[in-house]
């Protein structure tokens, strides 16, 4: 019962970081937001045991993170990601 409180705790959290992160203008900053956002959601999925969330959440990290290299080093990002 007490994961079940953790985990809607952690998802408010993260709609919260979610929000602040879309009014940034800076795509890297909003990248950030969205990795902070997953991770909190990927925790949420952990303590309800619901273990496709957990690796739909990785796979949204991992391509975030794509996102970023690619910005830093000014290369267009692929059109299929």
């Amino acid at each position: 019962m007490t994961a079940f409180w953790i985990s809607q705790f952690l998802v408010v959290l993260a709609y919260f970081f979610l929000g602040i992160g879309l009014r940034k203008n800076d795509k890297i900053i909003l990248l950030y937001y969205s990795i902070i956002y997953q991770f909190l959601t990927m925790i949420q999925y952990l303590l309800l045991e619901g273990f496709v969330g957990v690796v739909s959440c990785v796979i949204g990290i991992v391509r975030n993170l794509v996102f970023i290299n690619n910005e830093r080093r000014r290369i267009n990002n692929p059109k299929w990601i």
